[in-house]
């Protein structure tokens, strides 16, 4: 099979390349020069631009690989002030909202990716400058005073390690230099939207600079309800230090804070689940009220040290990030409010509408931290040399230390069940007993999490011939994660307060961290009575609390990955590779008691398993018609082993032993987890084209095809091909893995007589539909809740560029046709169609994150 997709491949790639050598023999340009779009107060034209993908300064034509370089200046001009902005129209890479993290985003190329959770790793590494960010989301807050941006696409882990699996995304800021200049920008927009830029940059003497720069932003929610709101703001200093030509020495501290709602999910209301889901017409219509306050604070700290040793270059770059989250939340469930009045109706209880308030209220909050240390060393070839070789070594050490305390009510009441349990999505089928009043729960955990990495890595470059090169890399990576022990530590009062939990249950336990609230996993008393069980404690082991344990662990990977290409010139300006590469993403843990506790279901783990992954690549990339048409084309198979995803499964086992008399493990109860599926596999092409048509018009296009599906699913609960609801995921296409998605572009620069030019800009998006989540039962697999449908978006940009002064202005419209796409979603868990769970109807709630609607406004940049 992969020899027939790459034939097939490589026969596209003899076709598109036959006229090369002919065409390419008009030009005398020169190979490894820079390569980019470049404009001249508007007009457009093709030259070389250098990148450092490979912890080197190379030729982005003459990379082996698939690489984006996007210029910093080019997009401030367009009014891109985002990374999603400016990646938007690259082919196979996304970029997603991250739900309740906060303001920022998670970065999918083709189809590696997602957003992580605690104990997970994005298998797309973002750096700033070289330093790995944990968390994403840092950087939306620093993307100002950009060079460029560079994107890896496929693995790229001899030269960033395990969370580069499916490639690696570089902001790189302008460095200090030794010249007076200053820049600003303003936008203003739709949403009260407000921002700024500013930069200056001072020369002190010949040896020393400083450069600093600040952004700031505020808009407001997109959501009806106030949220997915953005307020930002970012500082950085940079330092230079050069006392000869042989030594320099950069020191940077950036400081970026986010505060607000954040980006939050919106809800379709009520669903009958025995019908395909319909999405409101209004995806920035969210019926619940706003649910928290978020503030995100991050901090890095690096030096760049590099130093001419006459035979070799040095570079060492230690570093410190920091980061604070914190969330205050305030939720309100609209479906359980509902859901719960009807109850409270139906058993003529005195205040239904303050219980069904009271039950569908969560208040909670959240404090994260991390802290991180690296450093990297690298000795590399000279500039020049005739064969290029590196050698590095680098360490990681990465804490996360997570604290959570909640209370709120449930979707229980204290009163029997009447009825039998039945698979539904909410648990609960009786009424509310008149009586007693609804419970409440407390529930606090910190768990802790520990990474730590060492890793050696080499890569040459032998030039066989002037035409033909090779290269080869290794890295060899010994990591080991840790985890706390948690204590499972529960409090479910007969009333709505706080105190009565805080004093009840054993008291050596109380405060203790705990990992998860284990009330849901209980039938609140016997079935057919109204018997109330009371509040735990010594004498009384059947009432409302509960104790588990999760105890520390750790897992340790060691993994030698590496990298085999080769590359031939066609021209000048031409060339074709072919690229083998390998990559992993390491393990981890899952919040629930072991095996041995016997509160498991069979097959199930309190771990996952680490995730490889081996690419094979052929491309070409062609700069044709002298300059004039640059032509790049790659296709690709990536080969999974324990690809790992997250899915909701019946974890727990409702036979197990609890030690009470009177309490079972809830059978409808799903949690969910990361779980390993033995095999899957991506085909996939790309087509990157510009095209010069005249020194005023220019046109690109930029085309992906992907064909990811799982091949064998090795899950607990289920057979080889199934997951526990009974679907079958064999052949089920990979989340975010659209078939099809076409990037078409144009730019017209009409002459304003002496005033300058104006530039007119048009692009769109256009994708097939795409799976967002994985389904959890086989009925959300039949009517296909999880996918988002095909789009196609549009953007439009007017720029004014002056004859003279330098500086510009532009105005935008993004999504011209205020298309609703979703960024997420979350399922319902399983359901029956035989037993009403609310009435006649099985019904509940599907929450999702949509994209950004339309959006419009002008941004006005000056350098001085």
């Amino acid at each position: 099979m992969k020899s027939a997709y790459l034939g097939c491949a490589m026969s596209a790639v003899a076709a598109a390349l036959c006229m090369a050598p002919t065409v390419q023999a008009q030009t005398q340009n020169p190979p490894f020069e820079d390569s980019a779009q470049t404009e001249d107060n508007g007009r457009v034209s093709l030259h070389d631009i250098i990148v450092t993908a490979q912890k080197a300064r190379t030729s982005l034509q003459h990379t082996v690989g698939s690489i984006i370089a996007v210029d910093g200046d080019r997009a401030a001009k367009e009014g891109k002030t985002t990374l999603s902005q400016v990646l938007r129209d690259s082919a196979g890479v996304q970029l997603m909202g991250t739900g309740a993290s906060g303001q920022g985003f998670f970065v999918s190329i083709r189809g590696v990716g997602f957003a992580p959770v605690f104990g997970q790793d994005s298998p797309v590494t973002v750096s700033l400058n070289g330093v790995f960010q944990q968390r994403a989301q840092s950087t939306r807050a620093l993307f100002y005073d950009i060079a460029r941006v560079e994107v890896v696409k496929g693995p790229d882990s001899t030269l960033n390690g395990r969370n580069a699996l499916g490639g690696s995304v570089t902001i790189i800021a302008n460095d200090p230099s030794h010249r007076l200049e200053a820049s600003g920008t303003a936008e203003i927009g739709n949403y009260g939207l407000l921002a700024g830029q500013a930069m200056v940059n001072i020369p002190i003497g010949d040896k020393l600079a400083l450069r600093g720069a600040i952004s700031s932003e505020g808009r407001n929610g997109y959501l009806s309800n106030g949220g997915s709101d953005s307020h930002v703001t970012g500082m950085r200093l940079r330092g230079l230090w050069e006392p000869s030509s042989k030594f320099k020495i950069i020191l940077t501290a950036d400081h970026a804070v986010q505060n607000g709602l954040g980006q939050q999910q919106s809800s379709t209301g009520l669903i009958d689940l025995t019908q395909p889901i319909k999405f409101p017409t209004g995806y920035w219509t969210s019926n619940n009220p706003s649910s928290g306050y978020r503030r995100f604070i991050n901090d890095n700290y690096y030096a760049d040290i590099t130093a001419d040793l006459g035979f070799a270059q040095l570079f060492v770059q230690p570093t410190y990030n920091r980061s604070r989250y914190s969330l205050e939340s305030n939720t309100f469930s609209l479906l359980t409010y509902q859901t719960r009045l009807s109850q409270a109706l139906a058993s003529s209880h005195p205040d239904p509408t303050g219980i069904a308030g009271a039950l569908a209220s969560t208040n909670g909050k959240e404090i994260s931290r991390q802290d991180q240390k690296t450093l990297e060393v690298r000795l590399s070839s000279q500039p020049g040399a005739r064969i290029k070789w590196l050698l590095g070594g680098y360490y990681l050490n990465n804490t996360e230390d997570t604290g959570v305390n909640q209370q709120g009510g449930t979707g229980y009441t204290t009163s029997a069940r009447t009825t039998t349990l039945a698979t539904t999505s909410v648990p609960a089928t009786a009424v509310v007993d008149p009586g007693i009043a609804p419970p409440a729960f407390y529930s606090s955990y910190s768990p802790h999490r520990e990474v730590r990495n060492l890793a050696g890595f080499g890569q040459i470059t032998y030039p066989v011939t002037d035409r033909f090169r090779v290269t080869a890399g290794l890295r060899y990576t010994a990591e080991r994660k840790l985890r706390n022990e948690q204590v499972g530590n529960l409090c479910v009062a007969n009333s709505i307060q706080t105190s009565t939990c805080a004093t009840s249950g054993n008291s050596s336990l109380n405060g203790t961290p705990i990992n998860t609230t284990l009330f849901y996993l209980l039938d609140n008393g016997a079935a057919g009575t109204t018997t109330n069980n009371g509040l735990w404690s010594a004498s009384n082991p059947t009432g409302n609390r509960v104790f588990f344990s999760v105890p520390a662990g750790q897992l340790n990977s060691n993994r030698l990955d590496y990298k085999i290409s080769a590359q031939y010139d066609l021209s000048p300006t031409s060339n074709v590779y072919a690229l083998v590469s390998t990559g992993f993403k390491s393990g981890g843990f899952i919040n629930i008691p072991p095996p041995s506790s016997g509160l498991l279901n069979p097959g199930f783990t309190s771990t996952f398993d680490p995730e490889t992954m081996t690419s094979y690549e052929i491309g070409t990339k062609n700069d044709l018609l002298n300059h004039r048409w640059r032509l790049n084309f790659s296709a690709f198979i990536y080969d999974y082993r324990n690809y790992q995803f997250s899915y909701a499964a019946q974890v727990f086992s409702p036979t197990a032993n609890l030690g009470y008399t009177a309490r079972t493990i809830d059978p409808d109860y799903t949690t969910t987890i990361t779980a390993n599926a033995a095999r899957a596999r991506t085909f996939g092409m790309e087509l990157e084209s510009t095209v010069i048509l005249s020194p005023h018009d220019r046109f690109t296009l930029n085309i992906s095809y992907l064909d990811a599906k799982f091949r064998t699913v090795n899950l607990a609960g289920g057979t080889a091909a199934t997951v526990a609801f009974g679907q079958s995921l064999s052949g089920f296409a990979l989340p975010r893995s659209p078939k099809f998605a076409i990037s078409p572009g144009y730019s017209h620069v009409f002459d304003v007589g002496h005033a300058g030019t104006l530039v007119a800009s048009m692009d769109g998006r256009f994708e097939t539909e795409s799976n967002l989540a994985i389904p959890s039962n086989a009925a959300a697999l039949a009517a296909g809740w999880y996918r988002q449908p095909s789009f196609m978006k549009l953007n439009a940009t007017l720029a004014f560029n002056p004859a003279k002064g330098n500086w510009g202005v532009t105005a935008y419209i993004r999504n011209i046709g205020n298309v609703g796409t979703l960024q997420s979603i979350s399922l319902p868990t399983s359901y029956t169609n035989t037993v009403p769970v609310f009435g006649a109807l099985n019904q509940t709630a599907i929450g999702f994150e949509a994209a950004d609607p339309r959006t419009y406004g002008v941004t006005i940049t000056a350098k001085f």
